[in-house]
């Protein structure tokens, strides 16, 4: 678990925020990595179901990540899978 308040918190919250926000713009399959400093670095992917519209694209990856948040309580590592998307964040690389 890492602490709320430390440097992953900012880099965590970046990531999930982009995820949601770019995977509906990049066909739907997107990796990214933090731009924080090496001991913050968070890496994350997020997919949709390619038959589901752009909008509900958007609308299951911001349940996704809501679910993150909530659930995996600032853990350094997190994953869910719903039928039409999928998001993953994680300290270290994974693409």
């Amino acid at each position: 678990m890492c602490d709320k308040s430390g440097p992953f918190a900012p880099s965590l919250a970046y990531v999930v925020e982009a995820l949601q926000n770019v995977t509906p713009n990049q066909g739907f399959d997107y990796y990214i990595t933090s731009p924080y400093p090496n001991d913050a670095l968070s890496y994350g992917h997020a997919t949709c179901n390619s038959i589901i519209e752009f909008s509900d694209c958007g609308l299951c990856l911001s349940s996704a990540k809501s679910f993150l948040l909530s659930n995996c309580d600032g853990s350094i590592g997190g994953q869910v899978e719903f039928v039409d998307c999928s998001m993953r964040y994680e300290q270290y690389s994974f693409s």
